[in-house]
């Protein structure tokens, strides 16, 4: 398997489980939204999160993880292919693949 397909498996398996965003984040993930534009994106998904450490209420967030290639590997950033090199969290409204105002499903409590 290439590089390239590595990265892509490991995406969809982070991707598909939302116990991986938790873990990744250090949040609770009660709900995603998932449109035809998200699924084109493995690298980011859009989950309605709160954080353990926060007694903030939980907000729509925009998630997104970097995995290292073997360029990176390479260079020293990460000590295998597939290995989280970044991280980033960003509050959101709405969908910014299709637009759509982000609200909670009805079997979310």
């Amino acid at each position: 398997m290439n590089t390239k397909q590595h990265i892509k498996k490991r995406l969809s398996e982070i991707k598909s489980n939302l116990a991986n965003w938790e873990k990744w984040f250090g949040v609770r993930v009660y709900d995603q939204h998932k449109c035809a534009l998200t699924e084109k994106h493995d690298e980011i998904a859009l989950l309605y999160v709160s954080s353990p450490k926060s007694d903030l209420a939980p907000d729509w967030t925009m998630a997104r993880i970097w995995l290292a290639g073997s360029e990176e590997v390479r260079d020293g950033e990460a000590g295998e292919v597939g290995e989280a090199l970044k991280l980033s969290l960003i509050e959101i409204n709405y969908c910014p693949f299709c637009g759509q105002e982000l609200q909670l499903s009805d079997n979310v409590t």
